[in-house]
């Protein structure tokens, strides 16, 4: 009920951009104050529930922090965000830009749709289940095999012959023999992993076509592990990246990981590109 009331009041703002800070506090604070331990990749509950939260307090608390940061800023820079698909970048004019950094979702089988999907109910952006597929998870980049719901099986991987396509497609065909080894119900990530790099290939194409030459593109992403095979995700960006035209000028590792279920050394890196 207190979460409801401020968000009552927050709606009630005319200015849209001073509304949108207050509500976007406003859902930093929902895992905080609720009985949920984790909202992703599944809800899972706190072993002691809240009975209540000084929920006034803490969201004042976050929402002065967010005015101070702001207030701290120094940059003037011009910014303007596009709610767009990066596949499609039709209101970007080519070899226009000077420089893309971008971080895609990683190849870790999470679903952004179900992560997010407190705030989204939340904030009133979907009303159900069903909206959430339709509106949002079909529309997803397929780094997951819970968006694959509008794939076609008999689709193929969509590269240009080369050492890259046949390394790409050596990984589906072993991850495709390792699912069918499981039961019916095991992860297709033979499929995730083809429209994954798919979908890499066509955003990488639309990122050369409106940059400048000269200019650089700098993907921020991990490798992964699937069924037990390293996916060497950022090198096949920055090689796939060679395919398009750019110059792959290398990974700069920025750390390593560790994952829970399997013991292979796992790394985030910028993948550096040049055009």
């Amino acid at each position: 009920k207190k979460l409801l009331f401020i968000k009552r009041y927050i709606n009630n703002f005319k200015n849209k951009k001073i509304r949108n800070l207050f509500l976007l506090a406003l859902i930093s604070i929902l895992k905080e104050v609720s009985n949920c331990k984790n909202f992703s990749p599944y809800i899972e509950m706190k072993d002691k529930p809240l009975l209540d939260a000084e929920i006034f307090q803490i969201y004042l608390n976050k929402i002065a922090t967010m005015i101070k940061d702001i207030s701290d800023l120094k940059n003037t820079t011009h910014s303007k965000v596009l709610n767009d698909d990066a596949r499609f970048l039709n209101d970007f004019k080519d070899k226009t830009y000077d420089l893309i950094l971008t971080s895609p979702p990683y190849l870790n089988n999470w679903d952004y749709s179900w992560i997010t999907k407190i705030e989204l109910f939340f904030l009133d952006f979907i009303k159900n289940n069903q909206e959430l597929t339709t509106n949002l998870r079909n529309n997803l980049m397929k780094s997951s095999t819970y968006v694959l719901q509008n794939v076609s099986k008999e689709s193929s991987l969509n590269l240009p012959k080369s050492n890259t396509k046949t390394e790409i497609e050596r990984l589906i065909k072993n991850l495709n023999r390792e699912r069918l080894s499981r039961s019916n119900n095991a992860k297709k990530y033979d499929i995730a992993v083809r429209e994954y790099f798919n979908d890499v290939y066509q955003i990488l194409c639309e990122n050369y076509r409106i940059l400048k030459k000269g200019s650089n593109c700098l993907w921020v992403v991990g490798d992964s592990a699937l069924y037990g095979n390293h996916v060497a995700t950022d090198r096949l960006i920055g090689e796939i990246g060679e395919l398009v035209g750019f110059k792959f000028e290398g990974l700069d590792v920025l750390r390593s990981r560790r994952a829970t279920r399997h013991k292979i050394n796992l790394q985030e890196s910028i993948v550096i590109l040049r055009k």
